[in-house]
């Protein structure tokens, strides 16, 4: 799953996860950070903020950074 937005965003998408009965067990979440704060999206070395140079390049980048990283659980509160 790719989250487009800040710590809320994050947030309410887990929550309607949850709702609708998906298993966060086996569903690795990955951060585009479009929020202001971003702060969960900082501290996961995700960076703070989204800059646009080159779409593509862009996509290819955060892409290659999805496929390898390293899926860990944690708790959001």
């Amino acid at each position: 799953m790719i989250v487009g937005g800040g710590d809320g965003s994050i947030s309410i998408t887990i929550e309607k996860m949850i709702n609708f009965g998906i298993n966060l067990e086996y569903t690795p979440i990955g951060v585009l950070p479009f929020g202001t704060g971003n702060d969960l999206s900082r501290v996961l070395g995700w960076g703070s903020s989204i800059k646009f140079n080159n779409e593509t390049k862009f996509l290819k980048m955060q892409s290659e950074k999805w496929i390898n990283a390293i899926v860990d659980n944690f708790d959001l509160w």
